[in-house]
């Protein structure tokens, strides 16, 4: 059983507003893993949390706009690892995970002209596949630390719900099936039972 201490992590979302490109969280996740020889089966929960404030071109008349909102993601892994490289406390190794994906956005873009206004929110639910290899060091017999990188593959399908307020009070909703890359590097603290 182990925690995600610090971790790096890059998502790449085609959408408007954009999404984050990247966020630093701590303590993020839990994973469970049990081991078979040279083998191991993996389980783990992140969750991502940041505040995006973007202030940008928008695709409203050429108008500028602000944009501050929310973006949450959670996944649910499960897959294997493999040891190949194996000294008395240093351990390479590699595995893939398959997962399961739910992202939340809210927020609201004001134009500086003041033409509009708007508030979003966008749901993502998915699956995806993620390589990943790692290096493993054993501090005591009942502690470990690894530095793990992994980038994932999602599918997933894009709820919108826009809601305008200027220049006139109408709302938008749409529905895509998009493809996202995301890119990780992350620390993990194990305790063995």
């Amino acid at each position: 059983m182990g925690f995600s201490i610090l971790n790096y992590s890059s998502i790449d979302i085609p959408s408007d507003p954009p999404q984050p490109k990247f966020d630093i969280s701590f303590i993020n996740g839990i994973y469970f893993k049990r081991h078979y020889n040279e083998n191991t089966l993996r389980l783990s929960v992140d969750q991502l949390t940041c505040n995006v404030k973007i202030h940008g071109n928008g695709s409203y008349e050429a108008d500028t706009l602000i944009t501050m909102g929310n973006w949450r993601e959670q996944m649910f892994s499960m897959g294997f690892e493999q040891n190949y490289f194996e000294k008395k406390q240093f351990h390479l190794y590699w595995g893939v995970d398959l997962n399961l994906y739910y992202g939340i956005y809210s927020g609201q873009s004001q134009s500086l002209s003041g033409l509009s206004n708007f508030s979003t929110v966008k749901q993502n639910k998915g699956i995806g596949l993620t390589p990943l290899a790692g290096i493993r060091f054993t501090i005591s017999n009942f502690l470990r630390i690894s530095l793990e990188t992994s980038g994932s593959s999602l599918f997933f399908t894009e709820f919108e719900n826009k809601k305008w307020t200027l220049p006139m009070v109408k709302n938008e909703q749409n529905q895509a099936i998009t493809f996202a890359l995301k890119y990780n590097v992350g620390c993990k603290i194990s305790y063995l039972f």
